[in-house]
């Protein structure tokens, strides 16, 4: 996405005519990429069937004016945790965006389970007996880790 995009996002569904027939329409949730079209100021996108609809312009002060079925979508910097960590939101719900251990014991956790689970399929395999060993007391460790860790756990 060009520094000249958007992302928007439709919070009521609509659909607009021009002489009788649909120019654009939108539904509830949908998000569209838009475009500033420099010279008239004004940010455009394409709906679902590629027809151009407008959805915002910027006023005099260059300050950014949606139509009013629109909302901005400021997805998190690229590099930030909101952008990569598995259930940061999840996190953030619970109230534990600052507790880190209790952040690092939950995947752990996850890590584990996903182990046991490639241990699990490997029934299904010639794999050697000893690698599957190998696997399972990588799990074991997983589990020794996790206790060694929650006597660092912060009580909030």
């Amino acid at each position: 996405m060009s520094d000249k995009q958007i992302v928007v996002k439709c919070k009521d569904e609509f659909v607009e005519y021009c002489q009788g027939k649909v120019s654009c329409e939108a539904k509830e949730g949908e998000e569209f990429v838009a475009t500033l079209h420099e010279e008239a100021r004004e940010y455009f996108a394409k709906d679902s069937k590629g027809r151009e609809m407008f959805v915002g312009d910027l006023d005099e002060n260059g300050e950014l004016v949606l139509e009013e079925s629109f909302e901005l979508v400021v997805y998190p910097p690229f590099g930030s945790y909101a952008a990569h960590q598995p259930n940061y939101e999840g996190f953030k719900k619970l109230g534990k965006l600052d507790d880190y251990v209790y952040q690092s014991l939950a995947h752990m956790g996850s890590a584990s389970h996903h182990l046991s689970w490639g241990l699990t399929v490997l029934v299904h395999t010639d794999v050697p007996t000893e690698l599957r060993e190998d696997i399972r007391q990588a799990g074991i460790v997983i589990h020794k880790l996790q206790e060694k860790l929650r006597e660092h756990k912060v009580d909030h």
